[in-house]
């Protein structure tokens, strides 16, 4: 049995230097020594009345600025900010930066990033209060503020969904695994989740078993679930457009696993399923991208996974990947880079290989296999499960300083992450 056919049968059972170069754009002295990172001395300063709202903000967002790395984060409270004798004691305390948070009601957020040294603003801006949960409202304005300190995107407002195979669910969590909630309990098995791109209505779509087939059910933020493809065999791994009309998905009721286009016809008012590839082969993973092209998996050459790039409007495919046993491509706009999971050395790791010019280049290297990867909406950020003997566990590996942090329990099986772009309004399940 070769390793696609493997991966399927897994899946029906079971850049420091141009960091540097963006901290110069706005003029923050960012210092790195290959992959490690001298850490900024950094304030969030909560201004005004200490409400519980304005005191959970601050702490949420030291802490996310924290998480990247970067900065060593406090925090403090002061009522105004109306002497720059405040900023230079925190200069004098060694705080490079201040960012300061006062609470508006009638206008949301309103944030100042300074220069202590010189009690100088770099950038103000305002953040709305949008949905009801304050740590939703400090990952926006964290997200807000990165590009001021980092030159980097924002990736705090985006959500993970996974398998939590210990409490037999499909959860979701926020970006580094906090606040695990049950979206859905798993009465079968489930596998293979993907979020749509509807940043209004999010929604995550999961194979789900059945005693005829595994059909794909799409399950909203009210916990509650819909039908969304139920054919013979395989109904999986749906890939959104990003105005979220239009889908590519895998389906073998026609034999073995090939890529469908899913539109719905206006014209003649029914749903309209195209079929993309014609192999004797499985093709799987499908990645729609703006522009109607697909990536994807397949062993249809030579019988081993490979990761292809089909060119529609051409209706030509190219081989990507030439070594054998690359599996779960998932693919980041930001960066036009593809992440997978390639066989190395009799270990699964992670590769990234850059669209623009063609290279590889190898991510993980110890000995625990890697399964199903997920970018970051910033690109800087790559999750996927680690399985180590008994223990599978979420994994989130930092580009910028080629850190991984664990964000699963070790004591708890999770499996199938896949994150979500960032949201104005925070998702929650209610």
């Amino acid at each position: 049995m070769n390793f696609l056919r493997l991966s399927l049968l897994f899946l029906v059972t079971s850049v420091a230097n141009s960091m540097q170069a963006d901290a110069q754009k706005t003029n923050l002295h960012v210092e790195f020594a290959g992959a490690q990172t001298k850490k900024v001395p950094l304030v969030v300063v909560g201004v005004g009345q200490q409400t519980d709202e304005l005191l959970s903000v601050c702490i949420t967002v030291a802490k996310d600025l924290g998480f990247t790395d970067q900065f060593e984060v406090s925090t403090e409270y002061v009522l105004d900010l109306k002497s720059k004798a405040q900023m230079h004691s925190w200069y004098k305390d060694k705080k490079a930066l201040a960012v300061c948070i006062q609470d508006n009601p009638d206008k949301g957020f309103e944030c100042r990033v300074y220069k202590t040294e010189k009690a100088s603003m770099v950038k103000g801006l305002r953040v709305p209060k949008q949905g009801v949960v304050p740590r939703g409202w400090a990952h926006a304005i964290a997200d807000a503020i990165l590009p001021v300190l980092t030159g980097n995107a924002g990736y705090f407002s985006g959500k993970l969904v996974y398998v939590n195979e210990t409490k037999k669910a499909l959860c979701i969590a926020d970006y580094d695994g906090s606040h695990e909630q049950v979206l859905v309990p798993i009465q079968t098995s489930m596998l293979a989740p993907r979020w749509n791109r509807d940043a209004e209505n999010p929604m995550v779509m999961v194979s789900e078993y059945t005693a005829n087939n595994i059909r794909l059910v799409a399950c909203d933020m009210h916990g509650r679930k819909y039908r969304a493809s139920n054919f013979d065999g395989l109904n999986m791994q749906p890939s959104f457009s990003s105005n979220g009309k239009e889908l590519v998905l895998c389906l073998s009721h026609e034999g073995s696993s090939q890529l469908y286009h899913y539109g719905y016809s206006k014209k003649d008012k029914q749903d309209m399923y195209t079929r993309l590839t014609f192999n004797d082969g499985n093709n799987i993973a499908p990645i729609l991208l703006d522009n109607g092209d697909v990536i994807f998996c397949s062993d249809y050459q030579d019988g081993r996974p490979a990761i292809y790039y089909m060119h529609r409007k051409k209706e030509t495919i190219e081989r990507l990947t030439q070594a054998s046993g690359c599996t779960s491509p998932s693919y980041c706009p930001a960066t036009h880079q593809i992440a997978y999971i390639k066989m190395h050395e009799g270990v699964a790791q992670v590769m990234v290989f850059d669209l623009a010019t063609r290279k590889e280049k190898q991510v993980t290297f110890d000995k625990a296999h890697k399964q199903e990867c997920s970018w970051s909406a910033c690109g800087n950020y790559i999750v996927f499960a680690v399985h180590d003997g008994p223990s599978k566990r979420i994994a989130m590996h930092n580009l910028l300083t080629n850190k991984l942090t664990y964000i699963t329990p070790s004591n708890v099986v999770c499996s199938y992450p896949h994150w979500s772009l960032a949201y104005n309004e925070f998702p929650v399940v209610i």
